[in-house]
């Protein structure tokens, strides 16, 4: 009989649909063609990605209504958009202890100005008039740091900006509050209702007013609330999103970039020019992560990055490995969806999120981009809406939370299912039929999990008999001393593990796919793969 030979490969690089199936396999063994609820681990392999957890006690008040946006604010409190209001958490939404029916009403008016000493106690914040936010969706938050407490404005693009602050210290009840709404007017022209805004040298620069689309307009220095003696410019192109960055206020607009400088400088401010030829789909898209920028444009994701030279900056493209996924899913219908995006720094991960909202929540999908040494490296999101940390039915979401496994949508835990399938693999040569003996994942388990491998020969050819889908044995986490207890963990498992599955099947190339669907989490950092060579053809 003759002898058994060796292949194998790490999983690295990524999902790959961009390339054909042969270049991977002689080239890139290690991507993947389906990457989905999978992401690529910065320590190596492939990990299926963290739940979703429902934070605090139930809802909003109780209101069962789609949140608009949510931020941080202040030693652990929080500030969401709810219906047609505002409200604000304590500090102990962040403990778990906050109860979900004492966030407070902030969309008030008669109030004190951020910018006025004095504000209003509990009681008498509390007894202001309520204005109503009539209408407001993607609600966006920019934050305005001051020796003092923390300020934050608030746009909708139908409201005037609600300007607000809060002291820092103790519950609602021991704060001191202040209001007010900002009227965006530098005399000649107004933008009444922004729909986002930036904090760029202690002025506060807003856009995306429907009856003035093209204009910036910026504030007075050290006084946000100011525009009169502030200023604005007007492009030949829709804005779509602002970003402050090295310096200068970057401009995104529908079809192309540029960047306003020297606004401290009224006889020398300008709209320089990036480029002409790309603009932004969505300003809901524009990160900053590894020091660049990072925006959804018309040909796939790319990355505005300052250069050596002073002032000067360059685009790039970084998702040319799922350009077909891009256009079709996300381009092409870019009008039927609503897109968020968020950046998780400890993973050097950008995520981009996009669902029709009117669609059931387990339709939504995203993409996940890890930054390693090796520029991006992609895999897909499936089962979660654009909306970040906000349900459409009031719940709280502390996505990417590694303390769950799950996601909880509308209340409810529902099992993450993932799925990675590599490209169809010749071992080196298509001519040599394979006739497999046995695989071995390399894999480190989080929990408990009982992954599936399926084996696919010769391109799914149906004159090629294709085996059954194998149920692998149980993984489960390490137990390690200090944090297992007696009884209830599982002793003696590996912190990692090669798990052996014996094989049928035979074919000239083949294609892995594991997949699982569970509550916990594991790594697969490569596989091996036992076979016998026979006659070439």
């Amino acid at each position: 009989m003759a002898q058994t030979q060796p292949y194998g490969f790490a999983c690295q690089g990524g999902l790959d649909i961009n390339q054909s199936q042969f270049v991977l396999a002689q080239q890139q063994a290690g991507t993947a063609v389906d990457l989905v609820n999978f992401e690529v681990d910065s320590d190596g392999g492939y990990r299926r990605i963290s739940g979703h957890e429902i934070v605090a006690a139930g809802r909003i008040n109780s209101i069962a209504t789609k949140i608009h946006g949510i931020t941080p604010y202040t030693n652990g409190g929080a500030i969401a958009a709810v219906g047609t209001d505002i409200y604000l958490a304590d500090s102990t939404l962040s403990d778990g202890t906050h109860d979900s029916d004492t966030w407070l009403k902030i969309n008030r008016s008669g109030g004190v100005a951020p910018a006025a000493s004095g504000g209003n106690n509990y009681t008498d914040f509390s007894a202001l008039s309520v204005a109503a936010r009539t209408s407001q969706d993607n609600v966006k938050f920019t934050i305005y740091e001051t020796a003092l407490d923390p300020e934050i404005v608030i746009f909708d693009g139908v409201n005037a900006p609600l300007h607000f602050k809060a002291s820092a210290a103790g519950e609602h009840t021991a704060k001191t509050y202040w209001v007010t709404t900002i009227t965006v007017n530098t005399g000649s022209i107004a933008g009444t209702n922004p729909a986002f805004g930036i904090i760029h040298e202690n002025r506060l620069v807003t856009s995306g007013d429907t009856s003035n689309p093209n204009t910036v307009f910026y504030s007075e220095a050290n006084d946000i609330d100011d525009f009169p003696n502030g200023g604005s410019v007007t492009l030949e192109d829709k804005v779509i999103g602002l970003k402050s960055f090295r310096g200068d206020i970057i401009i995104f607009c529908e079809d192309s970039i540029h960047k306003l400088i020297n606004i401290n400088d009224s006889s020398n401010v300008a709209v320089v020019p990036i480029t002409k030829q790309v603009g932004c789909l969505s300003g809901d898209s524009i990160q900053e992560i590894g020091g660049d920028l990072v925006f959804l444009a018309p040909d796939g994701i790319r990355t505005l990055a300052a250069t050596e030279k002073i002032g000067d900056t360059e685009l790039g493209s970084v998702s040319r490995q799922i350009q077909p996924l891009i256009v079709d899913d996300i381009v092409n219908n870019i009008n039927n969806l609503t897109v968020r995006s968020t950046v998780i720094r400890r993973k050097n991960q950008y995520r981009l999120y996009y669902s029709n909202l009117s669609e059931a929540e387990s339709l939504g999908k995203g993409i996940i981009g890890t930054l390693t040494k090796s520029g991006f490296a992609w895999s897909e999101i499936h089962g979660f809406q654009a909306t970040c940390h906000g349900t459409n039915d009031g719940y709280i979401i502390n996505s990417d939370n590694d303390t769950s496994s799950v996601f909880k949508l509308a209340g409810a835990s529902v099992d993450i299912e993932c799925s990675y399938t590599t490209p169809h693999l010749d071992f080196g040569d298509l001519a040599t039929r394979k006739t497999l003996n046995f695989v071995k994942l390399d894999v480190k388990a989080e929990g408990t999990v009982t992954p599936k491998l399926s084996i696919n020969f010769d391109n799914g050819d149906t004159d090629t008999l294709q085996p059954p889908t194998y149920t692998m044995n149980t993984l489960t986490a390490p137990s390690l001393f200090g944090t297992a207890v007696f009884g209830t963990n599982i002793f003696s498992s590996p912190k990692k593990s090669s798990e052996k599955q014996p094989v049928q099947g035979s074919g000239h190339n083949v294609s892995f796919t594991i997949q699982a669907e569970s509550a916990d989490n594991f790594i697969i950092n490569g596989i091996y793969v036992d076979y016998y060579p026979s006659g070439r053809r």
